[in-house]
């Protein structure tokens, strides 16, 4: 999850629609009026918001630099870096 959710209102839930929405995430392009709608439209709201790809790529262009500082014959921090990237993907 990004950030911790902050008050502020901003109208209709994203994931409800009901009026009255004071939950968002840092990129305040969604409102939920609470923390379970919230959980709820996480899925796809990290498919649409750009606070979200933006994160993804710039953790894959850190993993491709670690990748081309390995020497080639280092293959167990290979697998190592290769086993974390797996995990935040998650």
């Amino acid at each position: 999850m990004p950030g911790a959710p902050m008050a502020l209102v901003t109208g209709d839930c994203s994931a409800c629609c009901s009026s009255g929405a004071a939950f968002h995430y840092d990129c305040l392009a969604a409102s939920y009026c609470s923390a379970e709608c919230q959980n709820d439209d996480l899925a796809a709201h990290r498919r649409e918001c750009s606070s979200f790809l933006l994160r993804a790529i710039v953790q894959k262009r850190q993993a491709l630099a670690r990748l081309k500082s390995i020497r080639s014959n280092d293959i167990d921090a290979l697998r190592d870096i290769l086993q974390a990237e797996a995990v935040s993907d998650r």
